[in-house]
C-alpha cells in the first residue's frame, strides 16, 4: 500500500488521493463516524443541509476512481478496500462504521478491512 495522501481544495470538502486515486471527500459533524460510498456527492451534501446531524459523515465520491479504473471492475472493491483502509489513517479514525449507496459495488473486502481496523483499535484501548 503507497502512503500518498495529497489534499487539493475544490468545491467539495477536499479532493483527497489515496494510494494516487483521487476521491471527493466531505466530512461534516462530531462523534460517532460513519462512511458513506457516493457516485454523486452533491446529492448528500444537499441532503444533509436539510438534516440535523448528531454524528459524524464522511461522503466518500468515488466517481474520479471508478473513471481511471473502468476496465478492471474486479479489482475495484479491493483497490477501494486499500483506499479506505488508507483514509483512516489520514483521518485519524478509530471505529468506524461504512456503507455504500452505489449497489453495485462488492463490499466484502471493505466490510473486512473494516471488520479488522474496528478489532485491531478495540485491543488497543483495551490495553491502556
Amino acid at each position: 500500500m503507497t502512503l500518498s495522501a495529497i489534499l487539493k481544495e475544490e468545491r467539495y470538502q477536499t479532493t483527497i488521493y489515496l494510494n494516487d486515486r483521487p476521491y471527493d471527500v466531505f466530512d461534516f459533524g462530531e462523534g460517532k463516524c460513519s462512511i458513506i460510498i457516493v457516485n454523486n456527492i452533491d446529492l448528500h451534501i444537499e441532503k444533509l443541509n436539510k438534516e440535523k446531524v448528531t454524528s459524524r459523515i464522511i461522503f466518500v465520491d468515488i466517481t474520479k476512481m471508478l473513471a481511471q479504473h473502468i476496465e478492471q471492475k474486479e479489482s475495484v472493491p479491493q483497490l477501494l478496500a486499500n483506499d479506505l483502509h488508507l483514509l483512516f489513517d489520514v483521518f485519524w479514525l478509530d471505529e468506524v462504521h461504512i456503507e455504500s449507496e452505489i449497489k453495485h459495488i462488492d463490499m466484502r473486502a471493505i466490510f473486512n478491512v473494516v471488520a479488522l481496523r474496528n478489532y485491531s483499535r478495540s485491543l488497543l484501548k483495551s490495553e491502556c
